[in-house]
């Protein structure tokens, strides 16, 4: 079937998964390189004091509890060094997990097709089973779907979501394990012109055609951060963030001739199914 509509663009943000999860991920923390830390829980040794020619009681006396006092400083000083190794290896642990399914989750979903609409309902499997019904359908009827870098990190990203939420995302859509749906157009992809591994990110791609660019109050990599934050002015910058992209995206597509009639990628390998179904995974989930 034919299309003369105009493409889906589609951009996803992800947030890592809960604190409890994600410390049952992180690799244990090696607390023996920290300064002193073969000293806890050793009791302090009163023979190890050395009172040379000192006779004076008052002396001794003064001298085993500053020794006493520098054991124990010493003690809590590890620690409170550990302590805090620990929460440094926690954040910056956290800080890459967004790009992993296993550690992160969806946290919006943003479509831009006759207006802009943002998912960000509680609800993760609610939002990845609508993006998954809306792509089906607009692909059966012959349309496209854009996003820059869909092929290497959203459409992956969502499949893998899939899995670990126990169900399987739509046949046809990817073939071989390699080719994307020829409806599903990446204009990383489009711009890489065959290229392997030609990575050109969303903001630079947009400044190199002259159609804008990206806002600088938001990073991707720290979104979750703006998007979880109880302060209304930092939410309302990362759904900013996402609806920039889908705007840019938009804009990036347009101007690379990405039109919406996927006849003009008829070229690609990829075949469909007639069905698609979505369906509970039975027996274990990838880990």
């Amino acid at each position: 079937m034919k299309s003369t509509c105009s493409p889906l663009i589609f951009d996803i943000e992800t947030m890592p998964l809960d604190d409890e999860s994600l410390l049952r991920l992180m690799p244990s923390f090696d607390p023996t390189k920290i300064k002193d830390y073969e000293l806890i829980g050793v009791p302090f040794d009163d023979s190890t004091v050395k009172y040379g020619q000192t006779r004076d009681p008052e002396k001794r006396a003064a001298k085993l509890q500053d020794r006493k006092d520098k054991h124990n400083a010493a003690i809590t000083a590890a620690q409170t060094a550990i302590r805090i190794a620990e929460q440094d290896q926690f954040r910056k642990f956290k800080d890459k997990c967004c790009l992993s399914a296993r550690k992160s989750r969806v946290a919006a979903i943003g479509y831009n097709g006759k207006k802009i609409h943002i998912d960000c309902r509680e609800d993760e499997w609610a939002m990845i089973l609508s993006f998954w019904q809306l792509i089906v359908a607009r692909l059966d009827n012959g349309g496209i779907v854009v996003g820059h870098n869909i092929h290497g990190f959203d459409l992956p990203y969502l499949m893998r979501r899939t899995w670990l939420l126990g169900y399987h995302p739509p046949s046809g859509l990817l073939s071989e394990n390699r080719y994307w749906h020829r409806g599903l157009v990446d204009t990383m992809t489009v711009w890489g012109c065959g290229e392997y591994k030609k990575f050109t990110s969303l903001d630079n791609l947009a400044r190199a055609l002259k159609v804008g660019k990206k806002p600088a109050d938001v990073s991707g990599a720290f979104f979750w951060e703006f998007f979880t934050s109880s302060e209304p002015a930092k939410r309302e910058a990362a759904m900013n963030y996402l609806r920039t992209d889908l705007e840019l995206t938009a804009a990036v597509a347009e101007r690379l001739g990405v039109n919406g009639k996927k006849e003009r990628y008829e070229h690609d390998r990829t075949q469909r199914d007639d069905t698609v179904g979505i369906n509970q995974t039975t027996g274990d989930t990838a880990t």
